[in-house]
Order: C-alpha cells, then sequence, then structure tokens
C-alpha cells in the first residue's frame, strides 16, 4: 500500500470515528445548518493537512474547530463594520510604515503557544474582551487572562530585545 493511499485511508477512519462529535460541538455555536457544513469541511480538511503531527487526533480535532470557529466569529464581527472603520483599524497598525507592522508581526509570531497567540490577536488585534475571548475560544476566563499576560511578556521581550519599550511605540 502506497503512502498516500495510508494517509486517505487514516484519515477516513479519523473522520467516521470524530465527524459525529466534531458536528455536534460546531452545530452547538453556529446554528445555521449550511454555515456548519462549510466550517466542518474546512475543518477536516485542515485536519487532513496536518493530522501527522497529531499527538493526541481528538485535541488536535477540537483545536482545528475552535480556531475556524473563531475566524468564522470575527469574520462575521467585522463584515457588519463600516469599510472606514475596518481601514483605520488596519492603517493604525501601519502608521508609520511597514517597519512597524513587520516588528509587531515577529514580535506575535515570537508567541509559543499557539492558543496563546490566538487568545493574544482576539483581545489586542479584534478588541474582544477577556470575557468575550473566553465565550468564542470555549475557555474559562481565569485562562484566557493568564494566557494573555503570558503572550504579552514574550511580545514584550522580543521588542524589548529590538530596542522597543512598548507595543504602543509601535501603534
Amino acid at each position: 500500500m502506497n503512502i498516500i493511499s495510508r494517509k486517505a485511508e487514516i484519515f477516513s477512519e479519523d473522520y467516521s470515528v470524530y465527524y459525529q462529535q466534531i458536528y455536534s460541538y460546531v452545530k452547538s455555536k453556529i446554528k445555521d445548518s449550511a454555515i456548519v457544513d462549510d466550517l466542518i469541511q474546512e475543518i477536516f480538511i485542515r485536519y487532513y493537512n496536518t493530522f501527522e503531527n497529531a499527538a493526541n487526533k481528538k485535541s488536535w480535532l477540537y483545536g482545528i474547530a475552535k480556531n475556524v470557529l473563531s475566524n468564522h466569529h470575527r469574520k462575521k464581527r467585522t463584515e457588519h463594520l463600516p469599510e472606514e472603520l475596518i481601514s483605520k483599524k488596519k492603517s493604525r497598525l501601519s502608521a508609520d510604515g511597514n517597519i512597524n507592522y513587520i516588528i509587531l508581526q515577529e514580535a506575535i509570531e515570537s508567541i509559543k503557544d499557539c492558543m496563546d497567540k490566538t487568545v493574544f490577536e482576539h483581545i489586542v488585534f479584534m478588541g474582544y474582551s477577556h470575557n468575550e475571548t473566553g465565550s468564542l475560544l470555549n475557555y474559562p476566563q481565569h485562562s484566557v487572562k493568564y494566557r494573555f499576560h503570558r503572550a504579552l511578556k514574550q511580545v514584550r521581550n522580543y521588542l524589548h530585545l529590538k530596542g522597543i519599550d512598548e507595543i504602543s511605540d509601535l501603534l
């Protein structure tokens, strides 16, 4: 059996085992069945492309589902904002040129934990409160606060190495 067909076989088994659980999870967060179907498809495509790296497949799938749901909520939230407001928010990040934006992106990439990075982005860039972020990501508020402060410390350390005292110096 070649590698590609073995990968497809393993994926098919995982899909059979986890589909209903992931579907129920997404359905509990989104009521529109058509949107749920689209999100489920995206979740399993991402899973297919990455599941070989997963130590715990179920946790990996739920992590992907949380990220896809988070992206969906963010997109849905910004769809209702006037274009003028969205462009102001984006231009604020690069007001002093692209170098500030690049440094900020590098600082964010320095955050080691994927969920810490997600929490940080929700709070800093999307404007969600700790409470809203917890609700979106299905985390208790104390975990959100902990993850945010841990991420903030990593960003500050990175910026300090670059000679920048505060994030606000870039904004």
